[in-house]
């Protein structure tokens, strides 16, 4: 029998009304029931008496009064779905001033001390002859320690959730959806990170959990982060991502590449999951530009030999007949197709350069050394191009195994990159040095920086913004540094470029 139909049994309203008669050794009956009774004989509602079972349930004395109508519980707070009630909303008071009837009714009962109980209330109203309320009657099961069961099992999957999460190797974030009074989304607030995702974006729980994603992503509304969001949210269609780009907020001029999805939680939240693909894409990059160089040093091996070959006749020939008198008036164009076929000469040497089984001359040496030899010839070529100051800021560094001859060339053809980009003054640095055990030339300049365009096309061959460049010097850059097992890093910005050479110390013998 439910606690609804006891309360409505003919046996239990005989003893209801000998009670509100006023005859209280019917109390002894509501003593010995099984469950906890509430009973009101007050239509205020400020007197309502509990059975030794419910009072033991509200931890009070056996039939002490206990009413929120009464405003004597400042010490306990009665909750139903996780929202505190008022005195109103009550099921013995619904029943008395509205007549309604509640049939087990969840509510939790918190005390000031911390201690928590669950109860299903049940309650009807109770009305004389006449069919006027006089009074109300409650029971209360008590499936406190069910609940409590119930959450310490939710708890230990949520914990379980949340442990797989925070293992997860990809980044997982949660952010809630803001509107303004017309219901629009102006803005997603973080709610969760995970620690993959706390590691890649280098932040702590602390500073990501509550900022708004304008804050942690400034590019959300240029890269449609923002957007693809809001949609999420609209339509509850889950949207893939690819290759989106983030600046990293700790490392300026840094950009990250992501790859993951965006994948609607309620009707509030949204789910980020993702990983960072930046090493993946730069990778990616290094390998195609590499290809590129193979494919162009497989035809400079092929054919440029003979080339060279033909135009070394070719210009014997001309130096010939340029000395003869019957020609001296052409003297002049005579020169300019030397010239012409020597600079064709010097691009097929360079285009030799990116072959990829070139023979190279690895010999122990010190890359400051190489450095302080040609340091003259750089002088004067800067002087040459204009006010340009060359400054050299050398390191302590151990010897490696190199070609001097490709470092020469390596050298001179980023030097001259750097002066390039100065035009007519500015200031070159050449630094070496160690960093974390691993040797590094640098070359850097105080120009106005590398377009994005261009950034992610450096060292395609015959790549160039300038008029008479050939655009195989980084190319040729790129190639030695694969030769003697180094890697070619950018680093560039409003404040100029700098090149990073950085070596395996020691490099290896092919």
């Amino acid at each position: 029998m439910s606690n609804l139909e006891i309360l409505n049994s003919p046996e239990f309203k005989i003893f209801v009304n000998k009670t509100f008669a006023g005859d209280e050794s019917s109390y002894h009956f509501f003593d010995m029931m099984p469950i906890g009774l509430s009973i009101t004989t007050d239509i205020s509602c400020k007197e309502i008496r509990h059975n030794p079972r419910a009072a033991s349930f509200l931890r009070i004395d056996d039939w002490s009064i206990l009413s929120h109508s009464a405003s004597n519980a400042t010490y306990l707070k009665i909750l139903c779905d996780g929202r505190e009630l008022l005195p109103e909303e009550m099921p013995i008071q619904r029943a008395t001033w509205l007549g309604e009837e509640i049939k087990s009714e969840e509510l939790e009962f918190v005390w000031n001390d911390g201690v928590r109980k669950f109860g299903l209330w049940s309650a009807r109203p109770i009305r004389d002859e006449t069919g006027v309320i006089v009074g109300a009657l409650a029971v209360c099961e008590d499936i406190t320690e069910r609940r409590l069961l119930e959450e310490e099992k939710l708890k230990a999957t949520e914990n379980r959730h949340l442990k797989y999460l925070e293992n997860m190797l990809e980044c997982f974030a949660v952010f809630r959806a803001e509107c303004d009074e017309k219901g629009r989304i102006v803005e997603f607030r973080s709610e969760y990170i995970n620690e993959s995702g706390r590691r890649d974006r280098n932040i702590t729980k602390e500073e990501y959990i509550g900022r708004s994603m304008r804050e942690l992503y400034p590019d959300s509304i240029e890269s449609g982060l923002f957007t693809m969001c809001c949609r999420v949210v609209e339509t509850g269609e889950s949207i893939e991502l690819d290759s989106l780009n983030f600046s990293n907020r700790k490392k300026p001029n840094t950009i990250e590449v992501y790859e993951g999805r965006i994948i609607k939680l309620d009707n509030e939240r949204i789910t980020l999951s993702g990983s960072n693909i930046t090493e993946k894409k730069i990778l990616e990059n290094e390998i195609g530009r590499l290809d590129r160089l193979n494919i162009v040093g497989e035809m400079a091996a092929s054919i440029g030999h003979e080339i060279r070959n033909p135009l070394t006749t070719v210009r014997g020939y001309l130096q010939m007949f340029g000395m003869k008198d019957k020609y001296a008036e052409h003297k002049e164009q005579f020169s300019t197709m030397i010239e012409e076929l020597d600079r064709a000469n010097l691009i097929i040497t360079e285009f030799l350069s990116l072959a990829k089984n070139k023979v190279v001359d690895f010999q122990r040496a010190n890359l400051n050394e190489i450095i302080t030899t040609l340091l003259p010839l750089l002088q004067a070529e800067a002087l040459h191009r204009g006010n340009l100051e060359l400054k050299i800021e050398l390191g302590e560094i151990p010897d490696l195994e190199l070609d001097k001859k490709e470092m020469r060339q390596l050298l001179m053809n980023l030097v001259r990159n750097a002066e390039e980009a100065l035009l007519s003054n500015g200031t070159i640095v050449i630094r070496t040095g160690l960093d974390e055990g691993k040797v590094f030339l640098s070359v850097q300049d105080s120009g106005h920086g590398i377009s994005k365009d261009i950034l992610d096309k450096l060292g395609t061959p015959f790549l160039t913004t300038k008029d008479n460049g050939t655009g195989l010097g980084l190319p040729v850059c790129y190639r030695i540094a694969e030769r003697h097992k180094a890697k070619i890093k950018v680093k560039t910005g409003v404040n100029g470029t700098t090149f990073f050479v950085e070596f395996n110390n020691p490099a290896t013998r092919e």
